[in-house]
């Protein structure tokens, strides 16, 4: 008996609904008959709310849904000169107004209780707006506002992108990004000519550190119909790139993976050189964690040629010389290593700054596998560096540094510190190769290549061999 009642309430809800709905979109010049069909309607669509409460389902969409809307158009019927007088006052409501809402008696106070309690879906729409430019109930105003705009509600005030676009900077406001560029997604459907609405889907992503995920926007942007075709759409999005460009931003974020076209145009580089850039950047980010990156960036980037490698270098020396990470240091240092003669005190500058406060290498590996900067390939760069500037002392420090890592199991290591010697003087190495050689801890390939190094020392010793440095160029 209960189930045959459930399905006749269901029935009878059904039909109700469907009168009401011819009534309203007939066109009938006699309101009283159409609210007739509407109150009916709401009077046998009520019943079911208690099973839409217990979770069963009736009808769809659901009671509550359905009451929303049939009471919205008993409310038009009834009132149709001031349906919008409510969002038409919430337009001239600003921050300023706030003062106004401890004053029981003002008007700004008696509208948004009026709209607290209105049935009509308008008042709900003005009540968001009123919350969202006295910037107060957040969460409140942002609910309001989805609401009336999934509702499909119109008005004469505000488009739908209008409506979204408002709706985007409410979760922004809100500390909600993830539903803010689900806005701005949904925005692109209706208006994908828009420039703002990619500019703001990429602002919120630059805004939430998501940069790697801002360049994708960017390059898709750059690859529409509206880019290559629209000179206004074209000079917006390139705005954009420059305010922040990894290497000229004028915005307080910068976009580690976006490079304007005036500083592509810097390093001549081509078109399959600027995307091996942006894949380089891109893939630094997703190897490796923010700490590390610049680090890989810089190891990564020895075996990167020409006009590529010339970017990446001016890349970490413009943006990061002044970094106090140690690993930025580092890279800055090898970075400096990498480049003409001129720079080598540099490299020497940041090599001992790092030394100051060392930290220890991340196990960073290439795409084959193997480690990018050992200890080892780290002392031995700088043992050539210290060399070359005839800092020999040094130099020799860092090869007992290689030999020390390498547990002394390269004979190379020990050659290279000989030849060093040479050039202090040549009965240093001979001391040197000696000693080496009487060692009981070192290898016997060590040994054996030692005893060959200290007779090619005494042949130089014989023919009164003095190293002279090459003369500096002018």
């Amino acid at each position: 008996m209960e189930r045959n009642e459930f399905k006749e309430r269901i029935l009878v809800a059904e039909s109700a609904i469907e009168n009401a709905k011819e009534a309203i979109t007939s066109g009938n010049d006699c309101f009283s008959v159409t609210l007739s069909a509407i109150e009916f309607a709401i009077m046998n669509v009520k019943p079911l709310l208690k099973y839409e409460n217990d979770g069963i389902h009736t009808i769809t969409p659901a009671p509550s849904e359905w009451i929303k809307f049939l009471k919205q158009k008993q409310y038009e019927i009834q009132d149709p000169d001031h349906l919008y007088d409510n969002v038409k006052f919430a337009q001239g409501v600003s921050s300023f107004d706030k003062e106004y809402l401890a004053d029981t008696e003002s008007e700004l106070t008696e509208v948004i209780e009026k709209c607290k309690t209105s049935n009509n879906a308008h008042d709900k729409l003005a009540l968001a707006i009123i919350y969202k430019n006295l910037g107060e109930n957040h969460s409140e105003a942002t609910e309001l506002l989805k609401s009336y705009i999934d509702g499909n509600y119109s008005n004469p005030f505000y488009t739908k992108m209008q409506m979204l676009f408002m709706l985007a900077e409410l979760y922004k406001n809100g500390n909600n990004p993830a539903e803010a560029i689900n806005t701005y997604t949904r925005l692109l459907k209706i208006a994908p000519a828009n420039a703002s609405i990619y500019i703001e889907l990429i602002e919120t992503l630059n805004e939430i550190g998501r940069y790697d995920l801002a360049a994708k926007a960017l390059t898709a942007t750059k690859n529409t119909t509206y880019y290559k075709e629209s000179a206004p759409f074209k000079y917006m999005i390139d705005n954009i790139m420059t305010k922040h460009c990894l290497l000229c931003k004028t915005e307080k974020v910068r976009n580690e993976f976006l490079v304007c076209d005036s500083c592509k145009a810097k390093f001549d580089l081509s078109s399959d050189e600027s995307d091996f850039i942006e894949d380089f950047l891109q893939n630094s980010y997703i190897k490796v964690g923010s700490k590390e990156r610049l680090i890989y960036m810089s190891s990564s980037s020895e075996c990167v040629l020409g006009n590529c490698r010339r970017f990446l270098n001016n890349f970490i020396l413009s943006v990061y010389n002044n970094s106090c990470e140690p690993l930025d240091i580092l890279a800055v240092a090898t970075t400096y290593a990498r480049m003409h003669a001129a720079e080598r005190p540099l490299a020497i500058k940041y090599w001992e700054l790092f030394l100051e406060s060392p930290t220890d290498l991340p196990p960073i590996t290439n795409r084959i596998g193997a480690v990018l900067y050992s200890k080892w390939h780290l002392y031995s760069t700088f043992a050539n560096i210290y060399e070359a500037e005839y800092q020999f002392d040094k130099a020799i420090q860092m090869l007992k540094k290689c030999i020390e890592v390498d547990a002394g199991t390269n004979s190379s290591d020990y050659i290279r510190i000989g030849d060093v010697y040479v050039k202090i003087d040549t009965k240093s190495a001979e001391e040197y190769y000696l000693k080496t050689i009487e060692d009981e801890n070192v290898t016997e390939d060590v040994r054996n290549r030692c005893k060959a190094a200290l007779a090619d020392v005494r042949e130089k010793i014989q023919r009164g061999y003095v190293y002279r440095p090459r003369k500096a160029k002018q």
